[in-house]
């Protein structure tokens, strides 16, 4: 039986209250949350994706490296999603990767350095990098088409590393397959 995604969306919130003392009295100001998203349905084409991959509590000695070969996934025990399904990415539409609070070091994504560095959402830059402190997130989502482009010998190869201690992080991949 042939499986589709179903809910799919990115969501980012960024709120917050303001407090000022005038004439002795504290004051408050919540501002208006600035409140991100994008809604998808199933496919392959402009808003839509048919491929997700998740990867919770990975672990990461520091100085060590998950090289993660986007277009299949074939770093992990096992190259499929949640149902079994395989994984072939020609274009990312969404990447979210956390570094857990209880992470010792940094996680810097990106800069795999070689010609097989997955550079697309670098503007084509192979050694270009981002930093994620311990309990910090970053998400980027790309409904369009083409989205991020992918390619299984070239271009899919992005570099997790441990920076400066031990983490653990959670990444997650929204794709298409064609």
């Amino acid at each position: 039986m042939a499986t589709a995604l179903a809910s799919i969306g990115c969501t980012g919130v960024l709120k917050a209250t303001l407090s000022h003392t005038v004439q002795g009295e504290s004051v408050d100001v919540i501002a208006d949350a600035a409140v991100f998203s994008a809604a998808f349905t199933s496919g392959t084409t402009a808003n839509k994706a048919d491929l997700f991959y998740q990867e919770i509590d990975r672990a990461l000695t520091s100085a060590s490296n998950d090289d993660l070969d986007v277009y299949d996934m074939a770093v992990f025990d096992a190259a499929t999603d949640l149902l079994g399904n395989t994984i072939t990415h020609v274009e990312i539409c969404a990447v979210a990767i956390r570094n857990q609070s209880g992470s010792a070091g940094n996680l810097v994504l990106g800069g795999e350095g070689s010609a097989a560095a997955w550079n697309s959402m670098f503007s084509a830059s192979d050694t270009a990098t981002i930093t994620i402190h311990p309990g910090g997130f970053f998400m980027l989502v790309a409904p369009d088409d083409p989205a991020y482009a992918v390619a299984d010998t070239s271009n899919h190869l992005l570099r997790v590393n441990a920076s400066g201690g031990d983490i653990t992080y959670d990444i997650s991949i929204l794709g298409r397959s064609a």
